[in-house]
């Protein structure tokens, strides 16, 4: 698949280009980054680099970004030279993972080895870390920029959304109208992958990653 904007079905609907972040410490190291203002590291700066590379001659209608440091240094190395503003978003912060955010994996399960593995297998929807949201809170606010965003694109806009594993996650429900369960299948993305969707149909999902990495294409969504 090329890594140009272009997309079957782009001329009946919204174009949808969402991308997560580049790597930081935190992710490097395992450790819940959550809502916490980690910056991208060296590695993240030359992820997001590349993928901007591959992004070059493409052409978007607006570019949306959580407003958190990681997503807009993202989304700026991404832009490049494009005479396009960045909207910074609230409602596409990650996850609030509350008392655990700063933890590593290890101790947040140490803490509440229960809870950690229900979070962490999304089998329980109204599960909420310490001071935390639970899924359904996150796509509800996610829907609202979801919902503000249907309503300035129109059919053959192309919208790139830089965000996080979990609220792309939550956006991904919002576009397919799916179920907590399904959109779950699709797993986490990885950092400074491209997933397209033209609604109703998904492009890809987690591509544009490392050459070691398989990405998920599917045409359609069934």
């Amino acid at each position: 698949m090329s890594d140009s904007a272009s997309s079957s079905g782009a001329e009946e609907a919204v174009v949808w280009h969402l991308v997560r972040h580049g790597e930081t410490e935190w992710n490097r190291s395992r450790r819940i980054q959550g809502q916490a203002d980690v910056a991208l590291n060296q590695n993240g700066r030359d992820q997001v680099a590349r993928l901007g590379e591959r992004l070059a001659a493409a052409e978007f209608s607006a570019i949306y970004a959580s407003e958190l440091s990681r997503t807009m240094e993202s989304a700026r190395l991404i832009r490049g030279t494009r005479d396009l503003a960045i909207e910074p978003v609230a409602e596409l912060r990650e996850f609030s993972y509350g008392e655990w955010e700063g933890l590593t994996f290890e101790e947040a399960e140490g803490r509440d080895p229960e809870g950690f593995g229900e979070r962490l297998a999304g089998r329980n929807v109204d599960f909420a870390a310490p001071g935390g949201e639970n899924m359904l809170q996150l796509i509800d606010r996610v829907r609202r920029f979801h919902d503000r965003a249907l309503s300035e694109h129109g059919p053959g806009d192309h919208v790139m959304v830089v965000a996080h594993s979990g609220s792309l996650l939550a956006l991904l429900n919002c576009l397919l109208n799916s179920r907590l369960s399904t959109s779950g299948a699709f797993g986490s993305t990885w950092p400074a992958s491209r997933s397209s969707a033209a609604i109703p149909g998904l492009a890809c999902w987690n591509c544009g990653t490392t050459p070691a990495i398989s990405a998920l294409r599917l045409r359609g969504y069934e």
